[in-house]
């Protein structure tokens, strides 16, 4: 399997976090028309597309965590359960509303690397005979945007998540990683979306 699937340079999730005075969860389930239920917390919720990273998350709420230390608990799990949607190869946007009423937005997104904008000679060999000289990084081909070491941008999420915690977390960093990397370590089963995307990777990488 080609080492760039991993990276994930163009990964993005969008947390949604309402700030409570509170750490305690009291949710009450109920049934709706369009889903099996609807969960109705009081003071704090979590959730996630994998049930895992959503315990995780309310885990670290109910020890006292705030709601910034349960999305980065929640955020580095899905990176373990769900590489090919999101993790630390990639980037992200946080959006809070704080209990004063006020909105802070953290970009997390992956930026170019320091000389992408600089113009850069490269040259390609067409056949044994036949040089051809391009002046951008692309070299004229522009799938080498979204795919190969061309295609990888500098990841911006962990040092995202890092510095909303450093704001606003109360829980010790080590406590918010250490689930994450139980999982990475121990193992787990993998979603049958996880498994149709490295399908899908691994037979285009074998027709290489």
């Amino acid at each position: 399997m080609s080492s760039h699937f991993f990276l994930l340079p163009a990964i993005t999730f969008l947390f949604f976090i309402l700030l409570c005075p509170t750490s305690s969860l009291n949710a009450v389930s109920g049934p709706t028309k369009h889903r099996h239920e609807v969960i109705v917390a009081h003071h704090g919720a979590v959730a996630t597309d994998d049930r895992r990273c959503s315990r995780i998350g309310m885990e670290v709420l109910r020890e006292g965590g705030h709601a910034v230390d349960a999305s980065v608990a929640s955020a580095l799990c899905l990176g373990v359960v769900s590489p090919a949607s999101s993790g630390i190869g990639g980037g992200a946007f946080m959006l809070l509303r704080l209990s004063s009423g006020k909105a802070q937005a953290f970009d997390m997104r992956e930026t170019a690397p320091l000389k992408a904008s600089e113009v850069i000679q490269i040259t390609l060999l067409k056949s044994s005979l036949d040089c051809y000289s391009f002046s951008d990084m692309y070299a004229g081909n522009a799938a080498l945007k979204g795919e190969g070491a061309l295609s990888i941008a500098v990841p911006g999420e962990l040092a995202g998540l890092y510095k909303a915690w450093e704001q606003h977390g109360r829980l010790p960093w080590k406590r918010l990683v250490r689930p994450a990397e139980r999982l990475a370590h121990l193992g787990f089963k993998i979603s049958p979306y996880l498994h149709s995307r490295w399908s899908i990777q691994i037979i285009r990488d074998l027709g290489r």
